[in-house]
């Protein structure tokens, strides 16, 4: 915060000072909402807007952060006694197989298996480290996490609720369903989230319903979609929207 407050002092705007110092805190359409709003000289009005829609991923992380911390030391714990049973314990057992195998002959499956083990747990070791490294990386590693069964499809959860509560501050501030997503589409972090994005205002902007073009999108949450239909009925698609966060936020909250 003091260096936020440093660069307003400089006369750097409020959302050059949160772009720079506390990004990683905010969610892309938070920041993009602050651009806009001081662009429209707006910010008095859209900053509350803007606040009430960051609740949720504080809830989320709240909830999870003290689970994958737990999860983190036992991977760690557990890394440690691979490590170990590789370097001091799988070479001696190899040691002792190797020498009953000169001494029959001959290699039978559960023998031969026991002398690849080294290989094995090895190979198993590799293949988390480059996992773990393949995720810190952004488009790849978003490409990798969204193709792996359960978690791929809460990321995309995620990725639907930023979306979805991004598009109401938009909409709060006085835009249409078609410029609020495109104002996340340029906010947007994801770039699967992107492409999904374009996909929707580019069907919009054609003429299709909105609520039609959303499930083009390809989230693969039927409910969501009917919440979204349903919005559209009413022609109220704000609360369509909200209802579709909250319902969101409860199913994290769940497989959390």
């Amino acid at each position: 915060v003091n260096l936020v407050i440093q660069d307003l002092e400089k006369g750097h705007p409020l959302s050059s000072a949160l772009e720079r110092n506390m990004r990683r805190y905010f969610p892309a359409f938070f920041l993009m909402g602050v651009a806009k709003a001081e662009r429209d000289n707006q910010l008095d009005t859209a900053l509350p807007v803007l606040a009430r829609q960051i609740a949720f991923p504080e809830t989320v992380g709240g909830d999870r952060n003290p689970t994958l911390v737990f999860i983190a030391f036992k991977l760690v714990l557990t890394l440690n006694m691979l490590v170990f049973v590789l370097m001091h314990v799988t070479p001696k057992f190899r040691q002792i197989f190797e020498d009953l195998v000169e001494r029959s002959g001959k290699t039978g499956p559960p023998v031969a298996f026991l002398l690849d083990a080294q290989k094995i747990m090895g190979l198993g070791l590799f293949a988390l480290i480059a996992i773990f490294i393949i995720a810190k990386l952004d488009y790849v590693g978003e490409y990798v996490v969204l193709h792996i069964p359960f978690v791929g499809r809460e990321r995309k959860r995620l990725l639907l609720s930023d979306l979805a509560r991004g598009v109401v501050a938009f909409m709060r501030q006085g835009e249409d369903v078609l410029s609020a997503a495109r104002w996340c589409g340029k906010s947007a972090r994801s770039l699967w989230l992107k492409k999904q994005i374009h996909i929707f205002t580019t069907a919009v902007a054609s003429g299709t319903n909105w609520a039609d073009a959303w499930t083009r999108m390809g989230f693969k949450e039927p409910l969501c979609d009917w919440i979204i239909k349903n919005a559209a009925l009413r022609q109220d698609p704000i609360a369509g929207l909200e209802m579709l966060t909250e319902w969101l936020h409860q199913e994290i909250e769940l497989t959390t």
